[in-house]
């Protein structure tokens, strides 16, 4: 069964398989209560920086669910942080009207996230680092997201979406 669960700034697509349970304001206790049931969890969100608390919430309960070290848990968060801020400033330009749609999928040997948003489309070969030699603020997102993740492929969809892919393999 699919529900849909919808507030101001948020809505989550869960897939559950016993049955629906009405929302609840308590965020953590129905991400828990929906992911117990599923391996597979669908946020979607405004492009707006205020979601980005949203999104670490929910990827800290997925990860907890997990093996890995708390360093790895919280650099694992980091790099998805890293890109749905990528997203809200450079991709979306700012514009809380985009969204901005993360699938998490907990399997037995990896963690796969995939982001997509609707924001200004982009040529794969635009995506870099900037040199790690320079001392500025800012532009390391790229640098910690292909440190921290073990396989990062960047797309665009037919549909004409942005989407990010980022496996973490889980060591039993």
């Amino acid at each position: 069964m699919v529900g849909w669960v919808i507030d101001k700034h948020y809505q989550a697509l869960y897939t559950r398989s016993i049955r629906f349970f009405p929302w609840t304001q308590q965020f953590k206790v129905f991400m828990a209560v929906a992911f117990m049931e599923s391996e597979h969890v669908n946020l979607r969100v405004a492009s707006h920086p205020e979601n980005l608390a949203r999104i670490r919430n929910l990827m800290t309960e997925v990860t907890s669910k997990t093996s890995l070290s708390q360093e790895e848990l919280g650099s694992i968060i980091l790099a998805v942080d890293e890109a749905c801020s990528n997203i809200i400033k450079h991709s979306c330009k700012n514009d809380d009207t985009r969204t901005i749609d993360l699938s998490i999928h907990l399997k037995a040997n990896a963690l796969v996230i995939s982001i997509l948003d609707d924001g200004i489309l982009f040529g794969i070969d635009e995506l870099k680092s900037r040199d790690l030699r320079e001392v500025k603020p800012g532009g390391m997102g790229l640098h910690i997201i292909k440190q921290v993740m073990d396989t990062v492929v960047y797309s665009c969809t037919p549909e004409g979406f942005n989407k990010i892919k980022m496996i973490k393999k889980l060591v039993s």
